[in-house]
């Protein structure tokens, strides 16, 4: 998990869930409800990122080919 390869990916993805619950959390005073759901919804989406990315590491070559398809050096 924290290999050399993984561990940008892992800590991304860890941190985004720290960061979730913390918001979510949140009393309503402290934040706007409206703000704290899109907050939430993009927080989801970079964890999803993030584990797709730290998938794709155990399959071999399956990074180089995600950013070919890209188009990102």
């Amino acid at each position: 998990m924290w290999k050399e390869t993984r561990a940008i990916a892992t800590t991304v993805y860890l941190l985004c869930i720290v960061a979730t619950l913390v918001v979510a959390t949140l009393p309503e005073e402290t934040i706007d409800k409206g703000a704290k759901t899109g907050i939430c919804i993009t927080l989801i989406i970079v964890q999803f990122i993030a584990l797709c990315w730290y998938a794709l590491s155990y399959i071999p070559y399956a990074r180089s080919m995600v950013k070919n398809c890209l188009g990102v050096k």
